[in-house]
């Protein structure tokens, strides 16, 4: 959450940048359960719960293609909603585990 400021900013880092153990993703809500952007969900939650490393050099290649949702007609309708949900849930996930009573 430290490094995506705004919704509307690119996600630092998605799901598919991510080794995590299955119960940490299983304590973060998994995918998260939306129609679109069910990846932020899962980056947020994790990356609320464990603090990890960022190695310093690309282990994987994001491949863009025609046929990848990013590129339909409908993405956008939903974008901006699906990101403000997950910004949401992170900064209220990062909230609940840092103010401790």
């Amino acid at each position: 959450m430290t490094y995506w400021p705004r919704p509307q900013d690119t996600i630092p880092v998605g799901p598919t940048t991510i080794l995590a153990r299955t119960r940490l993703v299983r304590a973060a809500g998994g995918m998260g359960g939306l129609a679109q952007g069910e990846d932020y969900m899962a980056a947020v939650g994790v990356t609320a719960l464990a603090p990890g490393v960022l190695l310093p050099l690309p282990v994987y290649r994001y491949r863009k293609h025609d046929g990848q949702m990013t590129r339909g007609e409908q993405y956008e309708e939903l974008e901006l909603a699906a990101r403000r949900h997950a910004h949401a849930f992170g900064h209220g996930l990062r909230n609940a585990l840092t103010s401790r009573a």
